[in-house]
């Protein structure tokens, strides 16, 4: 008997003797007890890291086929070999669990029914995927097969986008964008290839999609992220990584002065720049009065900005805001209002 792990061998009981990984040494045993089966097994001690899907596989070494495929998660009822006279019926269990929305196929010794027309006008498939033969032919010796395929599928990513920029101090969602039918059972995340459990870090949250939330973002949540989404038929396997990067509000560098006074119909101009925090973004200025974007010029690399009045009227008072493309911070504003007075 295996026991395995993601398809991996965690346990093995052969003619009494057993071997455990190193993982499970010491917390998988074998149950001695009559109301289970014989090669019934406890894990004891659960961690974070055992979630995921079990499969037991009985092995008989000493016989041809040595082991068979006990259903799986669409099949409940699997066929077991027959032995018959010719001439007699032969019925072939195939019950699959989900028969409205799945669809089963035979094989004789790889060869789809459908294309072997004796043997055809023979059988019979039962709306649940069971396969008849009458009458029985000695021609039909041989090994057959029951697929089974459903219109659903494992639980399987759909988009992830390569960065994901989160602004400091302030909430923020990191989603996994995915396709499951039947519905999702579980999504698991992981962070710096660790298992990142919202329930052990303070101020992260799952949401009922499975997104992660952050109450208020610092830099402990930078790095690389994973989503893995399940669901009743499993998963197709784990998202691309996702790179989280925490961004800090940008900082002036030049501003405007409080206050400036200029003839009416004079030119005037208000200063403005300012740098990211690391250096490594260069955020955009835009200028506004009284709440009204202002037409300004193109975006240098300094990312400065000049607010030019050729004609001086008295409206003329202006809120800077400091943003990047995609994240801006209001709190972020330097106030310059310009006075005038007549010659």
């Amino acid at each position: 008997m295996n026991i395995k792990n993601y398809h991996k061998k965690i346990f093995t009981w052969y003619e009494g003797e057993t071997s455990t990984s190193e993982l499970f040494n010491g917390r998988l045993h074998l149950i001695d007890h009559a109301d289970y089966g014989k090669a019934s097994a406890n894990l004891t001690s659960i961690r974070e890291s055992d979630q995921g899907w079990y499969h037991c596989q009985i092995i008989f070494p000493n016989r041809t086929p040595s082991a068979r495929n006990n259903g799986g998660s669409l099949i409940k009822i699997p066929p077991i070999n027959q032995t018959l006279m010719e001439g007699q019926t032969a019925f072939f269990h195939c019950v699959m669990k989900y028969p409205d929305t799945s669809m089963a196929s035979w094989y004789k010794d790889g060869v789809l029914l459908q294309d072997i027309p004796d043997l055809m006008r023979r059988s019979y498939m039962g709306p649940h995927g069971s396969l008849s033969i009458d009458p029985t032919m000695m021609s039909d010796y041989g090994e057959y097969e029951c697929q089974v395929r459903n219109n659903e599928n494992k639980a399987k990513v759909i988009y992830a986008p390569p960065e994901v920029y989160l602004p400091y101090g302030q909430p923020a969602v990191l989603d996994c964008h995915f396709r499951a039918n039947p519905p999702l059972k579980n999504l698991r995340w992981e962070k710096d290839g660790l298992l990142f459990d919202s329930y052990n870090v303070p101020g992260v949250f799952y949401k009922m999609n499975g997104s992660l939330f952050f109450s208020k973002v610092d830099e402990n949540y930078a790095g690389s992220y994973t989503c893995t989404p399940f669901n009743e038929l499993g998963t197709d396997g784990p998202s691309p990584v996702i790179n989280v990067i925490v961004l800090r509000p940008p900082i002036f560098t030049v501003t405007p002065k409080a206050i400036y006074i200029q003839k009416l119909g004079e030119t005037v101009e208000l200063p403005c720049q300012a740098i990211d925090r690391d250096g490594s973004n260069h955020p955009s200025i835009d200028w506004k009065r009284k709440l009204t974007r202002v037409n300004i010029a193109d975006h240098g690399e300094e990312a400065s900005k000049l607010l030019c009045g050729e004609s001086i009227v008295p409206t003329d008072a202006a809120v800077v805001v400091v943003k990047y493309p995609t994240l801006q911070w209001n709190c972020i504003r330097f106030i310059s209002n310009v006075g005038f007075f007549e010659n």
